[in-house]
């Protein structure tokens, strides 16, 4: 399942989810399965266990959402089986486990998914459950006092088909939020939210199928998100947005595609046009990109996207978790055991890669990426830094301890250079990062990712 930022403080998933856990600029990981570890994100490629469940405890969706309106998220997770897990953020990434019952009028949902998203303007996340007993989804709004109040009966159509997949975005350009299911062996509904939390349906009258999984991009780049309906074993479906609810069907630009379980669509090759991401149900199966070439048409390329683990993964996302504008590629595959297995593949837009470990006396090197024409600008320090400079990204190094290595102009999406590790420097930490300069389109100059090695001998 797709991860997005749909009210400015909260995410959603299938056993990871993804969000600004503490107090820095960078995105966090939170993995709430049976084993729930919560990852803060140093920026440098790696992440910190902050916090890891001191049991085991059948989870099966989760969301990041701010329960107690302090104004850092939290985490649910729920299932079929028992009450939510409710884990409460300290404002650092610090979580402790506390009850669900405070938060809701009424008895604490269970259900396969949970789902967040302002569905009445209010400016605090509200949620959908799906997969309950009776397959009904159930839609909470906040009442006065921040509670989650059960409005289903009169707020969401009924809905008896199992829903397998959801995404929420504002599908109709009227500014609130709506709601996209894919639906097994039954009608894949959009549901399009009157401004106040009230849905109408419009069903996706296609072919009926196992759907599990939903993507939404803007494929012709007129502000209106497409819906990617992804089939396992059978097609997939693409509608097309024409504004005002009405979707038109335009599956056979997507008909080849099939066996997908995940897909998540974003712009990732940073051309201004959304691009899609695929991966099959096999552990076999590689990550396809999908470029937007232009005219409705999605190409086959291999653009440096590596294949993930050899495990299928329940999830897959497109967020920028390095700090250097572009997206990159989240996956994990939730198992009901202490496994855990979740996996970053960094994207190659801008980016810099150092080999590791630095040894004290020997050449480093370091691998620049970019495009041919661009501009590149190697910097090292020996401290380490979080300045957050809007557009340009975030600088991970000291500016007052930083040493700027000669500019190369790229010919080839690769460079890489070298430079002697000083002596008298065993166990200090060298930073690396550099700053990509597009003359020809000034607004693509960004600072890619930076890396953090420890000096060795």
């Amino acid at each position: 399942m797709e991860t997005r930022d749909n009210t400015g403080t909260a995410d959603f998933g299938l056993g990871l989810v993804v969000g600004h856990l503490d107090r820095d600029a960078l995105l966090d990981v939170a993995y709430i399965a049976w084993t729930s570890s919560i990852f803060l994100n140093q920026g440098n490629g790696r992440s910190e266990v902050a916090w890891t469940s001191p049991s085991r405890i059948f989870v099966e969706g989760a969301a990041l959402v701010d329960l107690d309106l302090d104004g850092d998220l939290d985490a649910v997770g729920v299932s079929r089986t028992a009450d939510p897990l409710v884990l409460m953020n300290d404002s650092n990434g610090r979580f402790t486990q506390g009850s669900a019952s405070p938060f809701f009028v009424g008895p604490p949902p269970m259900g396969r998914l949970v789902i967040t998203g302002d569905w009445d303007g209010d400016q605090r996340a509200d949620l959908l459950v799906t997969g309950a007993s009776t397959e009904q989804p159930l839609l909470f709004l906040r009442d006065g006092s921040g509670r989650f109040v059960d409005v289903t009966t009169t707020h969401l159509p009924t809905i008896p088909e199992h829903i397998h997949d959801v995404e929420v975005r504002d599908l109709d350009g009227d500014g609130d939020v709506d709601i996209v299911a894919a639906v097994i062996n039954g009608y894949d509904r959009v549901l399009l939210n009157e401004g106040t939390g009230r849905f109408g349906e419009v069903p996706l009258r296609g072919p009926i199928g196992a759907h599990v999984t939903v993507a939404l991009l803007d494929l012709n780049r007129d502000g209106l998100q497409e819906i990617f309906i992804g089939g396992y074993r059978t097609a997939s479906h693409l509608w097309l947005n024409a504004g005002g609810g009405l979707f038109l069907d335009f599956s056979n630009l997507v008909s080849h595609m099939s066996s997908v379980v995940e897909a998540v669509g974003g712009d990732v090759d940073s051309d201004g046009r959304d691009d899609l991401l695929l991966i099959g149900g096999s552990p076999q199966s590689p990550i396809q990109l999908y470029r937007n070439v232009g005219g409705q048409a999605l190409a086959l390329v291999n653009n440096g996207v590596r294949h993930p683990p050899t495990f299928a993964p329940f999830s897959l996302y497109l967020r920028d978790m390095d700090g250097d504008r572009d997206l990159d590629a989240l996956g994990a595959s939730p198992s009901y055991n202490t496994n855990m297995r979740y996996w970053f593949i960094p994207n190659t837009t801008r980016h810099v890669e150092t080999t590791f470990p630095a040894r004290i006396g020997t050449l480093h090197t370091i691998t620049l990426w970019g495009y041919p024409g661009q501009w590149v600008l190697p910097m090292i320090s020996l401290r380490g830094a979080r300045f957050d400079l809007g557009s340009l990204g975030v600088l991970g190094l000291d500016p007052t301890a930083m040493v700027t290595l000669p500019a190369h102009l790229l010919t080839s999406r690769t460079h890489a250079v070298t430079f002697l590790v000083p002596p008298g420097s065993l166990g200090v930490r060298l930073f690396t990062q550099a700053l990509i300069v597009d003359p020809r389109v000034p607004e693509w100059t960004r600072l890619t990712n930076w890396m953090d090695d420890v000096i060795v001998r």
